[in-house]
């Protein structure tokens, strides 16, 4: 590790990159002299020459002084700043302007953009120079950020770091810097200035495979299980994970929820995830579920049905999932057709990409709707897509009457739908005998 570097940076996931900056802070900075000698910026918001100034300004009692900057987009390189963006875009979904504000500041001063660019520039210089297609986020989007920068008379932050770096070769007396990022890029000049002079370190959530039971946990896990002298079963694991997924920070507050809630009793237990009530609230869990029934896997369908029962979603609400997945499968299905598409494709055609976006009230993300088309075209054919339809019709209709298992009677629509989807091959009648 590199506690001992005066110049530190910290790239990777949110939660951990905080929680290492903290400790080397703490391990720095007696908590005495915090208040004089620990100096904590938000990221977003400042720039360069914001920090250049704190770290070249000697602390009036002696000790170490340390400069922390949570979260700075001052080393993002362009294929970054999409990633920013779905992030800020994000956090307004959950009513957090301010902090998405604050990023997209920070992405426009990596581009070079001006605040009037966001609802001034084309559809062309968006897709050039920030890496993302406008209308996926939408105009609105960018005039509320607008807006609320001019209101909070927020600026663009300075790009330039060359001061800054000149600083951090030589800093004055004991003072160091930390940075925190989510994303850098390697050519960047500060990131090789810190690489010279200090150290980088990295700091992700290791997942070995596909599914999220392999995300590695031990990060975060650990620390709090030592703290309250618990442990956690495989299975209340497992559930974990897949109600949170690699959120680590909301992980982080579940965790010390379900610590407190099992008392004097050694360790956590599945029952107490689903006593305590905590909701899945991974946004691939539904969509996983569409697409392993549009798929025709129906293994892999049932799993994630199981998964959603498990964690106490209503039934109707389960099927509205599945019902959604095939509607936009026949809804793909017949554009493409109509537009003369076929077999598989390298990318889906601009205009049907808008006109999905017409018919759903979003432009889908480009990848995304060829991965539902790669789906939907596998499929016998329409015909067979308007049964898979009807046959959620009529399972919604059971699940609203009286009596019957709501799990068998989904479980029957997934094999319903992926017999549709995926029809059994006819035997070759065997040659007949001379």
């Amino acid at each position: 590790m590199s506690d001992d570097a005066r110049i530190l940076l910290l790239v990777g996931d949110e939660f951990l990159v905080r929680e290492r900056a903290r400790q080397l802070a703490d391990a720095r900075v007696p908590e005495s002299m915090q208040s004089l000698n620990l100096v904590v910026l938000d990221g977003p918001g400042t720039d360069a020459r914001q920090i250049a100034q704190h770290l070249a300004q000697v602390p009036m009692f002696r000790g170490a002084k340390v400069v922390l900057v949570h979260d700075t987009t001052l080393l993002a390189g362009q294929k970054d700043l999409a990633d920013l963006l779905e992030k800020a875009r994000k956090q307004v979904e959950d009513g957090k302007l301010g902090p998405a504000t604050r990023r997209v500041l920070g992405v426009l001063a990596s581009a070079g953009w001006s605040i009037a660019d966001l609802t001034e520039a084309n559809k062309a210089r968006f897709k050039k120079e920030l890496g993302v297609d406008r209308d996926v986020f939408g105009k609105p989007f960018f005039q509320r950020i607008r807006e609320h920068a001019e209101e909070q008379e927020w600026r663009v932050p300075e790009s330039e770091t060359e001061a800054l770096e000149r600083l951090i070769a030589d800093p004055p007396g004991e003072n160091g810097l930390i940075l925190t990022a989510e994303a850098a890029d390697k050519k960047h000049p500060l990131y090789r200035k810190i690489e010279e002079v200090g150290a980088v370190e990295v700091h992700r959530a290791q997942q070995r495979g596909r599914d999220i039971e392999t995300l590695d946990i031990s990060a975060v896990r650990d620390g709090i299980l030592k703290e309250h002298g618990k442990r956690l079963t495989p299975g209340a694991e497992r559930l974990l994970k897949r109600a949170i997924g690699s959120e680590l920070r909301l992980l982080a507050t579940e965790l010390e929820k379900l610590c407190l809630f099992a008392g004097e009793r050694p360790q956590v237990t599945e029952e107490d995830i689903r006593e305590l009530g905590i909701s899945q609230v991974r946004e691939e869990a539904f969509w996983e579920l569409g697409s392993a029934v549009t798929a025709g896997d129906a293994a892999r369908a049932l799993y994630f049905l199981g998964d959603a029962l498990d964690h106490r979603h209503a039934p109707l609400q389960i099927l509205g999932g599945i019902a959604s997945a095939v509607r936009n499968a026949l809804q793909v299905r017949a554009l493409g057709e109509r537009a003369g598409l076929s077999g598989r494709l390298r990318e889906m055609p601009p205009e049907l990409v808008a006109e999905v976006g017409a018919l759903r009230g979003r432009k889908p993300h480009p990848f995304a709707l060829l991965k539902e088309w790669e789906r939907a075209s596998s499929w016998p054919d329409l015909a067979a897509l308007q049964l898979a339809l009807e046959a959620c019709a009529r399972t919604d209709l059971e699940l609203k009457g009286d009596g019957g298992s709501p799990r068998l009677a989904l479980e029957a629509l997934v094999f319903r739908i992926a017999g549709l989807a995926r029809p059994p091959r006819r035997r070759a009648a065997p040659a007949a005998r001379r």
